[in-house]
């Protein structure tokens, strides 16, 4: 018997059945084979979920309200109350704060930061000098960054000290704009010592997408969590 060589006329298979072997090829290749139920094997997804990370802090239901939760930190001296749908990432040990991410839809991409502005004592308030006097140096910087576009300024109390409220709109590029609220709240170092003081300046920067329409609940969220903030002696 002689055996065919592929190289011959005799064996070359014609141009349309060539053609149609190497369609049905593609088309196995790019959709799977079913399983044994009819059902195309799934496609496995991935999700991204953030776990909690309270630091040196504690966690507990807010008094009066389940669907708020009370983070109190005794090594950074404070505490603060926030939507149960937030998760809480500490930034201790190198760092001075903590972040609170926003999720689902009560606080959808909100979130927020309290902590020290800068942990280092040469850059806090020393008294005589006032928040307003420190405020314009950061201001200056802060535009001249061209990402801020401020919108208002306000004097506040919170947590039994006076401080200051920023409103903004930052533009980064390439990035959807965001509604922030900087709040800054100069707190004694050591209240002990009567002598002219120095003040660490805390912040908290509270934000979302940029939408007018949200921003009543922005605020509603920002103005909760800033009513429930309190200070007391830090341990570290």
């Amino acid at each position: 018997m002689t055996v065919p060589n592929p190289s011959s006329k005799s064996f070359q298979l014609p141009k349309a059945l060539f053609y149609l072997v190497l369609l049905l090829a593609v088309s196995c290749a790019l959709h799977p084979a079913s399983t044994e139920s009819g059902q195309n094997t799934p496609t496995q997804s991935f999700s991204l979920e953030l776990s909690q990370n309270l630091g040196s802090g504690t966690l507990v239901p807010a008094p009066g309200d389940p669907e708020w939760q009370l983070y109190r930190n005794p090594r950074l001296g404070f505490e603060i109350s926030f939507p149960r749908t937030m998760t809480v990432s500490s930034q201790e040990p190198y760092g001075q704060g903590v972040q609170f991410f926003g999720s689902g839809e009560a606080a959808e991409n909100l979130g927020a930061w309290f902590g020290i502005y800068q942990p280092v004592r040469d850059s806090w308030i020393r008294a005589p000098s006032t928040l307003e006097q420190w405020y314009e140096r950061y201001k200056k910087a802060s535009l001249e960054s061209g990402v801020d576009k401020i919108l208002s300024e306000e004097k506040i109390a919170a947590g039994g000290f006076s401080g200051l409220k920023v409103t903004s709109r930052e533009d980064l590029t390439g990035q959807q704009q965001k509604f922030v609220i900087r709040t800054f709240i100069p707190v004694p170092y050591d209240r002990k010592d009567p002598s002219p003081k120095i003040y660490a300046v805390h912040v908290m920067v509270f934000g979302g997408p940029w939408s007018e329409a949200q921003k009543p609940n922005y605020l509603a969220v920002y103005d909760k969590m800033l009513s429930s903030l309190k200070f007391f002696n830090p341990t570290q």
